[in-house]
């Protein structure tokens, strides 16, 4: 028996149960019409009808999921970004923890200025550099959405 044989309606149909567990409208699309492409370039012709119609149908119904809850408010990383800052700074004012303070600076510069993933990359951060991270009066450098924001992007003008 033929692996394009093999695709019979009670098969796809159980595919499409054991896909639907783990997946939305849009995963199972995807699922199916690669399975379809697949069919199609391992066995040009024989592509199993229903196989086709079930993509069609389920490209109608597709719905995507919303973004709004993944959504973060630029104010809130800021606050995320301060108190990770706030956590790895010792008592004296000192950088107890770089890495955690390393995170929070990420998380604020990204917050308030999107960069390229690539230039993101290449902002280091070394164990010498705690001097650096430390202002005038001895205290860690922490974002203000207000300085940092500055681009034409963010004017309030």
């Amino acid at each position: 028996m033929q692996p394009v044989e093999r695709l019979t309606e009670d098969r796809l149909r159980r595919y499409l149960c054991h896909v639907a567990q783990t997946t939305g409208t849009v995963g199972q699309h995807m699922f199916f019409a690669k399975l379809r492409d697949a069919v199609r370039a391992m066995f040009p012709g024989k592509t199993p009808q229903i196989l086709s119609q079930l993509v069609r149908r389920l490209e109608h119904k597709c719905q995507p999921r919303s973004l709004a809850t993944r959504v973060v408010t630029t104010h809130r990383l800021i606050g995320l970004s301060k108190s990770l800052m706030k956590k790895a700074a010792g008592l004296e004012g000192g950088i107890i923890d770089i890495i955690t303070y390393r995170d929070g600076l990420m998380i604020g510069l990204l917050a308030c200025r999107p960069l390229r993933r690539r230039t993101f990359s290449l902002i280091g951060i070394r164990r010498d550099a705690r001097k650096r991270l430390l202002n005038a009066d001895g205290w860690p450098v922490q974002p203000s959405c207000s300085r940092l924001c500055q681009s034409p992007r963010h004017s309030r003008d």
